[in-house]
């Protein structure tokens, strides 16, 4: 199952503000494709693409992040 990154920040964001007063935002640059961070620790073949990782945490961050 293919899932847009539209609808996983949607999801996550769901889930997140569920009964809670605030929510903090950490990023984890091992998510993005190994191709676009090689110095990573933890490398990640067929990850997000750079503009579909910033995509979701524009996203994100405008719910008041």
């Amino acid at each position: 199952m293919c899932i847009r990154i539209e609808r996983a920040a949607e999801i996550a964001l769901e889930v997140a503000w569920k009964g809670t007063k605030a929510v903090f935002l950490s990023f984890d640059i091992d998510c993005v494709d190994i191709g676009f961070t090689p110095g990573t620790g933890s490398p990640e073949p067929g990850g997000l693409l750079p503009r579909e990782a910033l995509k979701a945490v524009r996203m994100i961050a405008t719910h008041g992040l």
